[in-house]
């Protein structure tokens, strides 16, 4: 299933299907996809919140990073399976390498989002295909809806 345009713009995804969202360069994406993943939250369980912050954290890290503007400059998909949320956000920025994460304690000033991607995904990526995607997957224990 896809949801163009602003969240609400169709009907809501079921229990086996994806989201599929574009979004502005802008600081109010992150909220945007929050919004669009609310049908998938009560599958999710206690996991529905890390889903939100995952959500969160990749679009953000778009928006900071990419330095692109406009419409659509921003791809949201998540799809929820059996044990993993997939979340995956492509921009059409210059991309980067997947880098060192910063240890605790230390004085850095960037890099603390990917910390918390690191510390909420089994597995976690950057790879470049016509725009840079940056991907996780969350593990959770499926609820029956």
């Amino acid at each position: 299933m896809s949801i163009n345009g602003h969240p609400g713009a169709g009907p809501s995804p079921g229990p086996d299907e994806n989201i599929s969202l574009r979004l502005p360069a802008s600081l109010t994406s992150a909220r945007l996809g929050r919004l669009a993943c609310r049908p998938l939250l009560p599958r999710m369980g206690e996991r529905g919140g890390d889903l939100e912050l995952l959500v969160t954290e990749l679009i953000t890290n778009g928006v900071r990073h990419a330095e692109v503007e406009g419409e659509n400059s921003i791809w949201l998909g998540v799809s929820v399976g059996a044990t993993h949320a997939r979340v995956e956000v492509v921009d059409r920025g210059m991309g980067f390498e997947r880098p060192a994460l910063p240890e605790p304690g230390s004085n850095t000033t960037g890099g603390w989002g990917l910390v918390v991607v690191d510390e909420l995904c089994d597995d976690w990526g950057i790879f470049q295909n016509g725009g840079t995607h940056v991907w996780g997957e969350l593990p959770f224990i499926c609820v029956p809806t």
